[in-house]
């Protein structure tokens, strides 16, 4: 496995905008970090009605959509924008996430680049699914705009506003009838991943290093920190990160299948593996660097066991799209910490931190398919470290590295003991 360092240089502090969005970010950055904050399906049980307007209408905009507000749930720019100016990507967005559209027709939208531009998208928008989706409201008196249909109608609310809002209303109540729902699409393991590390930053978790798992038949990397776990498939299931929160120094693991019957307990392994190769690098380094006093230092391993001095207790997380197991538990006598409406349960005992090939505690999430389910499991995870596993007397696992009783051990278990550049021999790596 190799460790990729994710040590900040120096911590910053982060200014975030309105709706979270760290500010000292590039463009894309911010767009990626501020998209994690866009709404799902409408939590109204409503349909949802996006409103098309020039800022110059901004007043009468906000009229018409407390109007509507009773029967729709109303998207509009200033509310449900990501970014905080207008741009083409974040309007194509609202039109694909509105049941329907309403355009508010004066002599400044019909010139209106933007309002234009979502006008042509709901129009397209028409065509794929073979459904009214676009309305119009005059709001002043005006000529329409050369892309609206001629064929089509719209409501005249400058003129007769009351009986013109009832024809508008029941015809827009009755094509919403026919919206289809919006479909959900759940996670794999590398969104999860890639979200999870974006939450973990914003929830007080630092992540140090990624440990990339090398496969059986994979060549050694020159670099100090290399190592192979084999595998019995010989393919590479699963990533892991070495992240710090309070005293803990946490192992996060992001299997790519289901871990149930042979394959759970084949993980149990790879994780026991994968912490020991990495305990036995750190205590390796450290034996290497008292023998020969001149040795080249390695920074990368030296603010690595730098940092987990400070970090002494251990805890494996698996997070995954997909179910996992927990025969472990049933055989080991094991306790556990769950929480309601959440998908995650910490797997713990009060004597013995290891169960049947697994450290203890455990924190396990499966089937986590968006946002919400994630933050949830982060949320309760933060909350067992901070205080719950305390409560319940757990016993956690610690870096044999730093426990001279378990030093020899944790260099023996690893493999490549007395190899050539060997996990734990003392010698550095070619």
């Amino acid at each position: 496995m190799t460790m990729t360092s994710h040590l900040p240089a120096k911590k910053k502090a982060t200014a975030k905008n309105g709706n979270g969005t760290p500010v000292n970010l590039g463009f894309e950055q911010q767009h990626r970090a501020a998209s994690r904050n866009v709404r799902g399906p409408s939590k109204l049980n409503k349909p949802r009605l996006m409103i098309s307007y020039c800022h110059a209408d901004k007043r009468q905009a906000e009229d018409v959509a407390k109007k509507f507000s009773s029967k729709f749930e109303v998207l509009i720019d200033r509310r449900n924008f990501v970014l905080s100016r207008s741009t083409r990507p974040e309007m194509e967005r609202l039109v694909g996430e509105a049941d329907l559209v309403l355009v508010l027709l004066s002599p400044d939208s019909v010139v209106s680049k933007g309002v234009l531009f979502e006008l042509r998208c709901a129009l397209q928008r028409e065509k794929d699914e073979l459904r009214k989706v676009l309305f119009a409201a005059m709001i002043r008196k005006c000529k329409p705009m050369l892309e609206w249909p001629s064929e089509r109608l719209y409501a005249n609310l400058h003129s007769d506003a009351s009986s013109e809002f009832r024809k508008l209303m029941g015809s827009m109540t009755n094509a919403s009838k026919r919206a289809l729902p919006k479909a959900k699409a759940t996670w794999n393991s590398d969104q999860l991943r890639e979200a999870a590390l974006a939450s973990m930053s914003e929830c007080g978790f630092v992540v140090r290093q990624n440990i990339k798992v090398l496969r059986r038949l994979d060549e050694h990397e020159d670099d100090t920190l290399s190592a192979k776990m084999v595998t019995l498939d010989n393919i590479r299931y699963y990533s892991a990160y070495l992240v710090t929160y309070l005293e803990w120094a946490l192992f996060f693991y992001f299997p790519q299948i289901a871990l149930n019957g042979r394959r759970e307990s084949m993980f149990a392994h790879d994780r026991f593996g994968t912490r020991s190769q990495v305990d036995a690098r750190l205590g390796g380094y450290i034996m290497y660097s008292k023998q020969d006093r001149n040795a080249k230092k390695e920074p990368m391993l030296h603010d690595v066991i730098r940092v987990v001095k400070r970090h002494k207790k251990v805890v494996d997380v698996i997070l995954s799209p997909h179910s996992i197991g927990r025969r472990f538990a049933q055989t080991g006598d094991v306790q556990t910490l769950s929480w309601p409406k959440v998908k995650g349960v910490m797997f713990f005992h009060r004597q013995h931190p290891y169960v049947a090939a697994t450290a203890l505690p455990l924190f396990s999430a499966p089937s986590l398919g968006n946002l919400q389910d994630l933050r949830g499991a982060i949320r309760c995870l933060k909350a067992a470290l901070r205080v719950e596993l305390a409560q319940n007397g757990a016993t956690s696992s610690t870096w044999h590295f730093l426990e001279p009783r378990l030093r020899w051990r944790s260099l023996g278990h690893a493999g490549g003991v007395g190899e050539k550049g060997g996990m734990g021999s003392g010698k550095k790596n070619a």
